[in-house]
């Protein structure tokens, strides 16, 4: 079995459009939303190889019906990458997808610019995780 993380931070193929649009809190119905992942999770389900796929999503980066539909449970697991409010995040996930998630990993990032876009406190490099969150 073959295992591929795959972190969800850029909604759009181009990085200045992802970052522009995740700063204004933008998302738009485009068919360029997620293009990359739709093409990766293709390569996936058409792989002769037995391959699990660990989609880990950033609350810009919600998965919308088309590629949920390549999301097959069987070959890809839905996670989160908090970004700043785990709570939140781990519930609008749950309910945007319909499915459980059992993983999450933590967004650092080192860049002040980065830190702003990803609307955290300028000290903060990574989202602070509650010792009750699951």
């Amino acid at each position: 079995m073959i295992r591929i993380r795959f972190d969800v931070d850029y909604a759009y193929p181009s990085r200045l459009k992802s970052f522009v649009y995740t700063a204004l809190s933008i998302r738009t119905p485009s068919s360029d939303y997620l293009k990359n992942s739709k093409i990766i999770a293709k390569m996936i389900n058409e792989s002769a190889k037995e391959v699990k796929g660990y989609w880990f999503f950033t609350p810009y980066t919600i998965p919308d019906t088309e590629l949920l539909n390549l999301l097959d449970p069987a070959k890809h697991e839905i996670a989160l990458h908090v970004a700043t409010h785990p709570h939140a995040e781990l519930k609008k996930l749950e309910e945007s997808t319909g499915r459980p998630v059992k993983y999450y990993t933590v967004h650092g990032t080192a860049r002040l610019l980065a830190r702003v876009i990803w609307k955290r406190k300028i000290w903060q490099s990574k989202a602070p995780i509650p010792p009750t969150y699951p």
